[in-house]
């Protein structure tokens, strides 16, 4: 399998060889773009969860909580100024209280118990604020009761006390809300820091992936063409005999391919050439052999020659001599 992977990957043209390495950096980084985004994404959705659900049982809580100091304001101030208003504003942050205490109600149905203990405080609370209430504006409606007899009155100090109750309460459970807000807040930082590192180290790997692949198909590039390199070094030295073994069909095995028949054709011309020297050589040395014997033949007849002429000097002497003496 390997070996057909890397036999199609040699069989690509450069250009398409780069692309795909182009193309796995490219899915490289869109897989890491992806995590980061992902990751980032579900720290945020983590955080709006968080502060989706506790935030409002928190306002709710702090409601409760000034919902009932102002209802005891109200009672206060009726029984001091006898303000009709006051029983009516009175109405509105009992209404107020049992909104939020609805609030709670329904958290309990959600989430099962977690709520009861605040539920039975609350309902003990709404209760005893409007007897206490109820007595309180009954003794003022009466006359029976004024501003400077307030802080002496064992409804009033029950009216604060049933309040002190629930203010521990609600701070108890306002203090738990709020810790466990700050919980979540930090399991959703430890998500986002763990979403950071993921991102560093897949960009990590990104980088180290995209050297080795860089590496892998600039090794696949440069390899046959260092090859081919190599072999026309040989062949510039006079090694005919040495040939490029690339394996491709790409540019570079077309150029390979093209090389070896062009040494093939270089060693066939100067075989040719050899014989053809060869041939003029040995017809040389045989116009040299025969000249040679043409000379030998000459310089005899020259010879020859000369030793006539010779004797035609001796025998012209001798003629003249006799004449002399005849």
């Amino acid at each position: 399998m390997d070996n057909i992977f890397l036999s199609t990957l040699r069989d690509l043209k450069i250009l398409y060889k780069l692309f795909a390495g182009l193309i796995f950096v490219f899915i490289l980084v869109g897989v890491i773009g992806y995590i980061g985004i992902r990751g980032v994404s579900e720290v945020g959705e983590s955080f709006e969860e968080v502060s989706d659900d506790a935030i409002p049982v928190l306002n709710s809580l702090v409601h409760l909580e000034h919902g009932f100091i102002s209802m005891r304001e109200e009672v206060v101030d009726y029984v001091i100024f006898g303000d009709g208003g006051d029983k009516r504003e009175f109405q509105a942050s009992l209404e107020h209280f049992r909104e939020h205490k609805q609030f709670v109600i329904d958290k309990e149905g959600a989430e099962g118990g977690k709520w009861a203990e605040l539920i039975i405080a609350l309902e003990e609370a709404e209760e005893e604020v409007i007897r206490i209430s109820k007595e309180l504006f009954a003794l003022k409606d009466a006359g029976a009761l004024d501003g400077s007899m307030l802080a002496d009155v064992d409804l009033m100090r029950d009216l604060e006390g049933t309040e002190r109750v629930l203010a521990d309460v609600l701070d108890e459970r306002i203090e738990h809300e709020g810790q466990e807000l700050i919980n979540q807040e930090l399991a959703v930082l430890a998500t986002e820091s763990s979403a950071r590192i993921s991102i560093i180290v897949f960009g990590v790997i990104t980088i180290l992936s995209s050297f080795v692949v860089g590496l892998f198909f600039a090794r696949l590039i440069s390899r046959p063409i260092q090859e081919l390199s190599d072999v026309a070094r040989r062949v510039g030295e006079g090694d005919l005999d040495a040939r490029v073994n690339v394996q491709s069909s790409d540019e570079v095995g077309q150029l390979a391919e093209s090389f070896n028949q062009m040494i093939v054709l270089v060693k066939e011309s100067r075989a040719e050439v050899d014989r053809k020297v060869k041939a003029q050589t040995q017809k040389i040395v045989e116009q040299q052999k025969k000249a040679e014997r043409v000379m030998r033949d000459l310089e005899e007849v020259n010879k020859a020659m000369t030793g006539r002429e010779l004797r035609m000097v001796e025998l012209k002497k001798e003629i003249q001599a006799l004449k002399k003496n005849t």
